[in-house]
């Protein structure tokens, strides 16, 4: 997300948080980006009437003049998952890169083991 805020070119008026990262990471990376760029950011699952309810949702806080974080997921809990979030510290580094993340080396070692299996 940091790499789509600082490009020039950005024509984005909201994000759609995806549930399942979200449910992760938990909403303070959200959080920023709505105080920070004044973008609202909506958590949402993806069922199609989860991703129009999101839609909506951003829509009427641009229209309103508000740049929050809102959840448009039924259950939610805002905590990080942090047993997730240290296996992701141990095995992956973040590089700028078409996919943004990269494995470790110690990881893809397993990984390779693990496709020859």
């Amino acid at each position: 997300m940091k790499a789509i805020l600082d490009s020039p070119d950005l024509r984005l008026d909201g994000f759609i948080g995806a549930g399942h990262v979200s449910m992760v990471i938990g909403m303070r990376p959200y959080k920023l980006v709505a105080r920070d760029h004044h973008k609202p950011v909506v958590i949402a699952g993806f069922e199609p009437l989860d991703i129009i309810q999101s839609v909506y949702m951003i829509a009427k806080q641009i229209s309103e003049g508000r740049a929050e974080v809102e959840i448009s997921i039924r259950a939610w809990y805002d905590r990080r998952h942090v047993k997730a979030l240290q296996a992701m510290a141990a095995t992956m580094e973040l590089r700028l890169s078409s996919s943004g993340v990269a494995w470790l080396h110690h990881a893809q070692r397993i990984e390779a083991a693990l496709r020859v299996c």
